[in-house]
């Protein structure tokens, strides 16, 4: 989940279409089950993070693309209207967030700390983000999200981004694997970068 469903969907399809004798199999796990799959040759290519430290001695990485988190609410929200919101207007939202061991999470109490505002005013703490999703589109709490898991609902207007920078790293999403590419694998990356709108680098 860490990578952007959508475009990440279009580029599953297009790798597929590209090659009608190609069978991909996708599957899901903790970075650790998935990494450990991934040095025990039962998998081809893993998604994740970039992974740094001796770990990561072993695995070649492909950027594709680069977390981007932003704030939303419902747009008939007030803070949907309002330009350059501050602090204290975060101060006055309600919120639903994931909890606090969740790096977004993280991310918002940490500006609340920094400014000495007390805060945030987590209503409804939840780490499924499909839930949170429907919570502030149907509410008036706001909570922050990777850009890429509110694409739809941005174009659908049924959530809009508060005009609110909130700092954060942002996280370089790879793919990842052992010893050079395959013709398959070069071709499934460079369709990953085509769909998401990425040149991509390489760290090995």
């Amino acid at each position: 989940m860490v990578h952007p469903l959508l475009p990440f969907c279009h580029a599953l399809i297009e790798a597929v279409s590209g090659d009608h004798e190609l069978r991909l199999q996708l599957r899901f796990g903790t970075a650790g089950e998935i990494m450990g799959a991934l040095r025990q040759g039962e998998i081809e290519i893993a998604l994740y993070y970039m992974i740094n430290g001796p770990e990561a001695s072993d695995f070649v990485q492909d950027v594709v693309s680069t977390e981007e988190i932003g704030l939303f609410c419902a747009p008939d929200h007030w803070l949907a209207q309002k330009r350059d919101v501050g602090m204290e207007d975060l101060a006055k939202a309600r919120w639903t967030l994931g909890p606090e061991d969740v790096p977004i999470a993280r991310a918002v109490r940490s500006i609340f700390e920094e400014n000495g505002i007390p805060g945030p005013a987590v209503a409804i703490e939840v780490d499924m983000i499909p839930l949170r999703r429907a919570i502030v589109m149907r509410s008036d709490m706001v909570s922050a999200f990777q850009v890429h898991h509110v694409s739809s609902e941005i174009k659908e207007g049924s959530l809009v981004r508060i005009d609110f920078d909130l700092p954060h790293d942002p996280r370089l999403i790879e793919t990842i694997r052992i010893g050079p590419h395959t013709k398959t694998t070069k071709r499934f990356v460079d369709t990953l970068r085509k769909a998401y709108g990425s040149p991509g680098s390489v760290v090995s």
